[in-house]
């Protein structure tokens, strides 16, 4: 998916509201736990996080479908980092 100009990734979205701070939820799953080092008191793990937020500067267009052929409503975007 291009990014379109005056898009960037550093730059916050919109609040719903002036002011307000943007609403993001927040995932944290843990995938394996590789070494638990007690001697050291640290844990080695492989995990996934995740952040979702709104961003109206941001939309996606009817015919955006997914693999399977479905209709989305949201577009997971993975921008490259600079």
């Amino acid at each position: 998916m291009p990014f379109y100009l005056g898009w960037s990734l550093r730059v916050l979205p919109p609040s719903e509201k002036e002011g307000a701070p943007v609403l993001v939820t927040f995932s944290f799953v843990v995938d394996d736990l590789l070494d638990v080092n007690e001697k050291s008191f640290s844990v080695t793990v492989e995990y996934h996080m995740a952040m979702r937020w709104n961003d109206t500067r941001l939309t996606v267009a009817d015919n955006v479908t997914n693999v399977a052929g479905i209709p989305v409503d949201s577009l997971k975007l993975e921008p490259p980092l600079e």
